[in-house]
């Protein structure tokens, strides 16, 4: 067992391990029952039953594997699209800000050309560029 897998590693060994055990018990029955004990036929007869246990089981890993993927990276579509959609409005709005940020300087310079005369009046004077 590896020590740092995730608690449903566990779990999913274990059900192999279950899953293994039971068919090979399974093709033991059947084999005790349609076949006559036979001392060299017997072991042959056990090794298959384990083979065929071994390979049950590697499919039922396989799926449940395929199962706990799947169920994993379902949502996974949506959220690149989404980060997709999020990057697009950050760029237009990157893009908003530095227009902003310029009618902003140009507006400023323009206020600045404006002096005080009397009685709370201002005259433009000409603009530097």
């Amino acid at each position: 067992m590896m020590m740092n897998a995730h608690p449903s590693v566990y779990n999913l060994e274990e059900q192999a391990h279950q899953y293994a055990l039971s068919q090979y018990q399974q093709a033991q029955a059947v084999t005790g029952l349609s076949q006559p004990a036979q001392p060299q036929n017997q072991g042959s007869s056990n090794l298959n039953a384990i083979v065929e246990a071994i390979s049950n089981s590697k499919e039922h890993i396989l799926n449940e594997v395929s199962r706990l993927l799947d169920d994993k990276l379902s949502g996974l579509d949506e959220v690149v699209v989404e980060l997709i959609r999020s990057k697009a409005e950050n760029d237009s709005l990157r893009q908003k800000l530095a227009t902003t940020t310029k009618e902003r300087e140009a507006l400023k310079v323009e206020l600045a050309s404006f002096k005080p005369f009397q009685f709370g009046l201002y005259k433009k004077e000409a603009t530097r560029r």
